[in-house]
């Protein structure tokens, strides 16, 4: 009986070794083919010191590069940002129509539905600062 136990558990050694020497030759070579083939640049040890010469690059932008429509869109959004909690009423053609819960029960209960998770979810994070 002793006999079968040290076999067996030499057995288990031996198969826990050449497991984990594969396993780690395994890992040597996704280590040397990430070296030798990656894409990713090297990277600099120090980036003050070596490249002094070079000027850091600095894009200039102005309303001048931008179409207009564009322009026009990020100012309607952030004018609609910035007053939606002091005048709602100024933004309310760049909202989306919510559809009319008169006459549906079951609209009526998932907007209060929701309405009570927001209030739970508000006075928890209260609660933490």
């Amino acid at each position: 009986m002793t006999g079968k136990f040290i076999f067996s558990m030499q057995i288990m050694f031996l198969g826990l070794s050449v497991v984990m020497v594969v396993l780690f030759t395994l890992y040597g070579l996704m280590v040397l083919f990430n070296r030798f083939f990656s894409r990713m640049p090297a990277k600099k040890e120090d980036n003050n010191l070596s490249n002094k010469d070079e000027k850091p690059v600095t894009i200039k932008s102005t309303a001048e590069d931008l179409p207009p429509q564009l322009v026009a869109a990020i100012s309607a959004a952030v004018y609609c940002y910035r007053t939606a909690h002091t005048a709602p009423e100024s933004c309310e053609s760049f909202q989306e129509k919510r559809p009319n819960m008169d006459g549906s029960r079951w609209l009526a209960a998932a907007r209060r539905d929701i309405m009570e998770s927001r209030e739970r979810l508000v006075i928890s994070r209260r609660d933490r600062t």
